[in-house]
């Protein structure tokens, strides 16, 4: 099975970031995650909210994030050729 029908069909809370993919984030993407206490607190969530400033990134705050991930899992199924997109209709990154 492939990454995306496995991604929709898991009862598995987390899914793992591959150390690979890990590794491009450290080397491209390495501003820190910062969590966001007091937002948390001010919304009463039990969910933990993170945040990340992108702003010295040149190549914007998304399209490396998806486009590495994408790269990794369709070279995994055997893909040779990708286009990426960012779900933001940002169409111009091309890998």
């Amino acid at each position: 099975m492939n990454f995306a029908s496995r991604r929709w069909t898991t009862l598995t809370r987390f899914i793992d970031i591959p150390d690979e993919i890990r590794t491009y984030y450290k080397t491209y993407r390495p501003s820190p995650l910062v969590r966001a206490y007091n937002l948390e607190k001010e919304l009463r969530t039990p969910a933990r909210i993170y945040c990340k400033f992108e702003g010295n990134n040149t190549s914007g705050s998304h399209k490396l994030n998806s486009a590495i991930a994408q790269v990794y899992y369709a070279k995994q199924q055997g893909i040779t050729s990708l286009t990426t997109e960012t779900g933001a209709g940002q169409w111009e990154k091309s890998v």
